[in-house]
C-alpha cells in the first residue's frame, strides 16, 4: 500500500493546488476545486481570487485531459449589494429628474413617497439602508451577474489557458429564489472532470 498511497499522492498533486481531495478508505470520492470569490454585486475579483485564477490556470495547462464546469453561486451579500446599487440609481434618477443639487433631497424625497408615515433618517446611508431593506429580491439582477461573472472567468482561464477545457452548466446552484446563507460565500465554483 505504500506505493499504491505514492501513486495516488502523484496523481492527486495537482487537484490540490487548485482544491481539495476528499477520500472515503482508499478510493477518492470527490474532488473540489476552491471557489472563486468576487467582490460583492459586481465582477471584480478579490486578491485571492486572481491567485486562485493562476493557480486554475496553469493546473488547465499542465492537465489537458481535464475540463472545468463553472458554476455561479450568487450569495446573499451580493443580493444586498445589488439591492443597494438598485436603491442608488432610483435615487440618482429622481435626482437628475427633478435637478436636485443633492443626493440627500432625492433620497428623502423617495423615503417620503415610500414611506410617507415614517420620520426620514438623519443620516443619508440609513435612508439608503432602509429603502433597500424594503426592496424587492433583484433576481433578474442576480441573473444576470451569475451570467457576467461565468463570462469573467471564461475570458481570464482562457486567455492563460485552453478556452475548450471550459464550460459552464449555466445555472446557479441555488434554486429560484433562494439565497445562499453567509457561509455560502463562495462567488464561483469549479467542477472538475476528466475529458477521457
Amino acid at each position: 500500500t505504500a506505493l499504491r498511497n505514492l501513486v495516488t499522492k502523484a496523481v492527486t498533486a495537482p487537484f490540490r493546488a487548485i482544491g481539495k481531495i476528499f477520500r472515503r478508505g482508499e478510493e477518492i470520492e470527490t474532488v473540489r476545486i476552491d471557489p472563486v470569490e468576487f467582490e460583492p454585486g459586481t465582477t471584480a475579483v478579490t486578491p485571492a481570487a486572481r491567485a486562485q485564477l493562476e493557480r486554475v490556470a496553469r493546473f488547465l495547462r499542465e492537465s489537458p485531459h481535464v475540463r472545468l464546469e463553472l458554476e455561479p453561486v450568487v450569495t446573499a451579500r451580493d443580493v444586498l449589494a445589488l439591492k443597494t446599487q438598485d436603491v442608488v440609481a432610483r435615487i440618482q434618477a429622481i435626482e437628475r429628474e427633478h435637478r436636485f443639487d443633492a443626493f440627500r433631497k432625492a433620497a428623502t424625497r423617495l423615503f417620503k413617497k415610500q414611506f410617507p408615515r415614517q420620520k426620514v433618517p438623519a443620516d443619508t446611508s440609513a435612508i439608503v439602508a432602509r429603502l433597500r431593506d424594503h426592496a424587492l429580491e433583484p433576481a433578474e439582477a442576480a441573473r444576470r451577474l451569475a451570467a457576467r461573472r461565468v463570462e469573467a472567468i471564461r475570458g481570464a482561464l482562457a486567455t492563460a489557458s485552453s478556452p475548450r477545457a471550459l464550460g459552464s452548466t449555466g445555472t446557479s446552484r441555488q434554486p429560484a429564489g433562494s439565497i445562499p446563507s453567509a457561509r455560502q460565500a463562495a462567488s464561483m465554483v469549479f467542477l472538475a472532470h476528466s475529458e477521457r
